[in-house]
């Protein structure tokens, strides 16, 4: 989960809102888009889910050689950085599939999250805004964006309204 709150859903999720929890690779996967169709990709999901990131990066790395613009191999690559805990990478990741495919929600969700853990909030803000005009009635996208324009407009108490440098620099990335 992200942050402290509780009753927070799964942080990440695969496509159509489904979370990525166990078999968060294989739960959203278009395999007719992996060019080594359903036995590579279940072998990424297996690999992923016994915790094996470093093998599943190999393979997911050799089908993005394979075909760069495959969105859920970018996508599945993001959400093993972002369960590593390394969101720069994470957001790249995300950023990839959502440029292959603007229409791929999960991908601009994720991404926001992936931005939320960096603190980078304004761009926080527009990946959750981007989620609802592909899906207006997207709830949790919803409360996202609610929570970032609550954090952007209510500095950290005792920085007064202006906040420090370093906040006022990544509140407007």
């Amino acid at each position: 989960m992200l942050g402290g709150g509780g009753g927070e859903r799964e942080c990440l999720r695969g496509r159509h809102g489904v979370p990525p929890s166990k078999t968060f690779i294989d739960c959203h996967v278009d395999t007719t888009g992996m060019p080594r169709g359903y036995a590579g990709i279940s072998e990424v999901a297996g690999l992923t889910n016994a915790g094996r990131y470093d093998e599943a990066v190999v393979l997911l790395r050799r089908e993005i050689k394979a075909a760069p613009n495959n969105a859920n191999a970018w996508y599945n690559l993001g959400v093993i950085a972002y369960k590593r805990g390394n969101y720069r990478d994470a957001t790249n990741a995300f950023a990839q599939a959502s440029d292959i495919d603007p229409a791929f929600v999960d991908a601009w969700y994720n991404k926001g999250r992936a931005l939320a853990m960096l603190g980078k909030y304004f761009l926080t803000l527009r990946a959750f805004e981007k989620v609802l005009v592909l899906d207006s009635h997207d709830t949790d996208a919803i409360a996202q964006r609610d929570l970032m324009l609550e954090k952007i407009s209510h500095p950290p108490k005792g920085q007064g309204s202006s906040g420090t440098r370093t906040q006022q620099t990544q509140l407007h990335e």
